[in-house]
């Protein structure tokens, strides 16, 4: 990382924490810099004030934000343990092992089944897309708000194109609709 970068960085530190000092949060949490991204620790009394910190540390552009504050003492509830306990997999060799079937987890064992590999995908849930990917809206993007030269608006649009495509493979229907503003 250049000089020029790290003072960059340093600087949108120190607006941050006028930022936090406004917001009353400045005794309540600390904030570091972990190469681009800057690291949100603390201990607060509320849920708001623990996404305002978090929501706050993202208005400043750093490449990512990890916030670590913790509600009364409380941190994050621990990752659930499987009960159940079984051989299913043991032996098995895989050439890859995808983890986690939301949509990219799903798209990506799509792609990878096109050649001779002997996949796995393994999700915690117990059918695929029951987290996020799954609380979508059904929209497909059409591109048009986004500016055409920059990649989310190219890949927007070529993402729109190729529903056509993919509908046809796996057979489900798009209603595609006009617009009007």
């Amino acid at each position: 990382m250049s000089m020029n970068e790290t003072a960059a960085l340093e600087t949108k530190l120190k607006k941050l924490k006028k930022a936090l000092r406004k917001l009353g949060l400045e005794e309540k949490v600390n904030v570091t810099l972990d190469v681009r991204s800057v690291v949100v620790t603390g201990d607060v009394s509320s849920m708001e004030e623990r996404m305002s910190a978090g929501y706050t540390a993202a208005r400043f552009g750093f490449k990512g934000v990890v916030n670590d504050v913790t509600i009364n003492g409380k941190g994050e509830a621990p990752m659930r343990v499987p009960t159940i306990r079984d051989s299913l997999l043991e032996g098995r060799e895989f050439d890859v092992v995808i983890i986690g079937g939301g949509v990219i987890g799903c798209a990506i064992a799509r792609e990878l089944s096109r050649y001779d590999l002997r996949i796995a995908l393994f999700e915690k849930e117990s059918d695929v897309a029951m987290q996020a990917s799954g609380r979508n809206d059904g929209m497909i993007h059409l591109g048009f708000a986004d500016n055409p030269k920059k990649k989310k608006g190219k890949f927007n649009t070529r993402g729109n194109r190729m529903y056509t495509e993919v509908a046809q493979q796996l057979d489900f229907a798009i209603n595609r609709f006009q617009h009007r503003f």
